[in-house]
């Protein structure tokens, strides 16, 4: 028997769905049917690392850029109210880490210099170092607790770690 945290359901409003039970849900592991034998509702409070990559081939590309910004954007503005999140931007290393302890409003102001145009990473350190930005963050959930979330948006490129 295996224990899966799902994602938090919720309505078009952003409003928690109540009343889910294991009846609402199907499962398979490899092509074959799974029992679900309950569904929880967890509401702890969330960890949310949010992995930003300011490496070249994501820079470039200027709508590439601006949908990543976006999406890092959007998971602050949809994180529920008691969630902690913070963000690392990165390229060849780790250009900037806003932590749990500056809170909400360091990541947005950070965002909010990427929206504006704020250079990210100087030539020549333009690389992906996706598995030292991992590392970052795992580091920042240290301990880690069930319900944490690193969520990276990237094109995958790494040639810098």
């Amino acid at each position: 028997m295996s224990t899966f945290f799902l994602p938090e359901f919720v309505d078009r409003e952003g409003d928690p769905l109540r009343g889910l039970t294991a009846a609402n849900f199907r499962g398979e592991f490899r092509g074959h049917p799974v029992q679900i034998l309950s569904a929880n509702l967890d509401t702890r409070p969330r960890r949310i690392v949010i992995l930003l990559d300011a490496s070249r081939s994501m820079t470039m590309d200027k709508q590439r850029w601006n949908a990543a910004k976006v999406a890092a954007q959007d998971v602050l503005r949809v994180a529920s109210p008691g969630s902690s999140v913070a963000l690392i931007v990165f390229a060849s290393k780790v250009v900037n880490s806003v932590t749990f302890a500056q809170g909400r409003l360091g990541v947005a102001q950070a965002l909010s210099a990427l929206a504006q145009g704020v250079e990210v990473a100087p030539k020549g350190q333009r690389q992906t170092a996706l598995y030292d930005a991992l590392s970052a963050g795992i580091d920042l959930l240290d301990p880690a607790h069930s319900g944490d979330v690193i969520y990276a948006v990237t094109d995958g490129h790494e040639n810098a770690s």
